[in-house]
């Protein structure tokens, strides 16, 4: 790897991931799942009563954004099946 590619691991990462999400708009609950799978526990929301709810609909910028903070340095490979 050159130096370049030193200081921007992260763009095949995001792209990779990126390509990814595009097919998964219907699959919500898989993604969900996945980032349970990873350890990732700030999967709630709160209703309008101030329960917390379990999320059952994730938008793609909210599942980039939970992977980023969860694991800065970490490539997809754990995500792989």
């Amino acid at each position: 790897m050159n130096e370049t590619n030193n200081l921007f691991s992260w763009v095949k990462t995001h792209q990779e991931l990126s390509n990814y999400l595009l097919g998964q708009e219907n699959n919500q609950a898989e993604l969900i799942s996945l980032l349970k799978k990873q350890g990732i526990t700030a999967l709630n929301d709160q209703d309008l009563e101030g329960t917390q709810i379990e999320l059952t609909e994730i938008d793609p910028f909210t599942f980039f954004l939970l992977h980023i903070q969860a694991h800065p340095k970490k490539d997809l490979k754990s995500y792989k099946k």
